[in-house]
């Protein structure tokens, strides 16, 4: 597959990433949710720090990612790990660039 470099903007910041064109779609759907979640936190809260929004953010993602972690219950096992994978690994690259960010500010 060859790669492209996308920009993808998160709370206002724009990030380069590089990825497939299968993964384009999912990656920019992705970042249109945690755009949306961002303003809710924001407007919810009344947090005007973005680096405090998207902490907020996180820890509600990783809350509801324990919720879906199997625990010997099959029902609860992704249906389609390699598209997972895929796009963890992308994400993972993303929070990478996000964190280099954060603290370079």
């Amino acid at each position: 597959m060859n790669s492209q470099e996308i920009k993808l903007i998160i709370g206002g910041r724009v990030y380069p990433v590089n990825t497939t064109s299968k993964q384009e779609t999912a990656l920019k759907e992705a970042v249109n949710r945690i755009n949306e979640q961002l303003l809710i936190i924001e407007a919810k809260h009344s947090i005007k720090d973005k680096q405090d929004s998207l902490a907020i953010l996180a820890l509600q993602l990783m809350v509801a990612r324990d919720r879906m972690v199997p625990s010997g219950d099959s029902k609860t096992v992704d249906k389609k790990p390699e598209n997972n994978q895929e796009i963890s690994d992308a994400v993972d690259a993303l929070i990478s660039k996000i964190d280099f960010h954060l603290k370079v500010d």
